[in-house]
């Protein structure tokens, strides 16, 4: 059993890294923002791609 909102988050983050899709209540603040980490350095990828043209 989890026993805080730490180990939630947690345990969403590596079931989403793992290839799971988690449902979130929208209630849950900070949750929303918890994305997969490859989805995260793709867009960090992108994102100094496109500052760098922007130069």
């Amino acid at each position: 059993m989890l026993d805080s909102e730490e180990a939630f988050a947690e345990f969403v983050q590596a079931a989403k890294n793992e290839g799971y899709q988690v449902p979130i209540n929208e209630r849950w603040q900070g949750m929303q923002n918890i994305r997969r980490a490859s989805y995260e350095e793709t867009r960090y990828k992108i994102e100094q791609y496109y500052r760098k043209l922007s130069l």
